[in-house]
């Protein structure tokens, strides 16, 4: 798989009855893609919208993955801030810690 894992990866849904799930991989400057249980493939790769306050960081800076409900997806990375993935929207965002 051409995108290489430097954010931790993330089981993203879960279809009912556990039967079925979407698994997302992000390398850097997020670019992910997503493999579907359903369709048992990995799906295109997927360049996001980055926000001038994006930071680079190295595998292993960030936490386990979060999802809040929906498509986003947020890391805590240490010392920068949380970063968000808008997974449906190929868009991120960054709140930064002070």
């Amino acid at each position: 798989m051409p995108v290489a894992a430097m954010y931790p990866r993330t089981l993203l849904t879960v279809g009912d009855g556990g039967s079925s799930f979407r698994l997302l991989v992000a390398g850097k400057n997020l670019v992910f893609r997503a493999f579907s249980s359903e369709q048992g493939q990995w799906g295109h790769i997927v360049k996001p919208q980055l926000p001038t306050n994006f930071f680079p960081t190295v595998p292993n800076r960030c936490s386990p993955s979060v999802v809040l409900g929906g498509n986003t997806v947020h890391w805590l990375c240490k010392e920068k801030g949380i970063v968000a993935l808008d997974v449906s929207a190929a868009r991120a965002s960054v709140v930064e810690l002070r």
